[in-house]
């Protein structure tokens, strides 16, 4: 005998069975494990800036605040936030996932370094003990600052001030991606 016979002649026994199925299966569907909020890393780009002697109010002023406000009409963006301290600043950008935030990085990093090429001082990029030259597009890269990727801008020499704040006023642009 098998399955469909036995449902033909014992048509309760049928229904038992199909009722006993939903049940266990509505049970084990409950029990289940599902994540509601699923670990999930957003893609992040950390700003530190470091103007030697400067106070903290002059940091947040003169390019903190010029970065705020450029960054919060980009598009895709998730979160903004800043801290001001002694000589540094930093602007922790936070993106949505749909941002292709590798092409973003690179087109950052060309206008970036011809801006600094364009100063009569020594800008550097810092990423941990690394340290490169802001002039140079191959030392930028070789930083492989990616999505998430902390970096510390110095800039010392006559013209630190004013190449800061031109840098400050190429995110304020939006890296004339517009």
């Amino acid at each position: 005998m098998n399955l469909s016979e036995i449902s033909i002649q014992r048509p309760v026994f049928a229904w038992m069975l199909m009722f006993g199925l939903i049940i266990f299966g509505g049970i084990s569907f409950m029990r289940m494990g599902i994540s509601q909020l699923p670990d999930v890393d957003y893609p992040v780009v950390s700003v530190n800036i470091r103007l030697e002697g400067a106070a903290p109010d002059v940091i947040e002023t003169s390019v903190v605040d010029i970065i705020e406000s450029a960054v919060m009409t980009i598009q895709s963006i998730r979160s903004v936030s800043s801290r001001s301290e002694n000589s540094e600043g930093t602007v922790t950008i936070e993106f949505e996932l749909n941002r292709d935030i590798d092409l973003a990085v690179q087109d950052v990093q060309a206008k970036f370094a011809k801006l600094a090429a364009a100063y009569d001082c020594d800008i550097e990029v810092r990423r941990h003990d690394q340290a490169v030259a802001a002039q140079s597009i191959m030392g930028l890269m070789m930083l492989a600052a990616g999505p998430g990727t902390t970096i510390e801008i110095c800039a010392y020499g006559c013209e630190a001030e004013s190449a800061l704040m031109a840098l400050s006023d190429l995110v304020k642009r939006k890296f004339d991606e517009d």
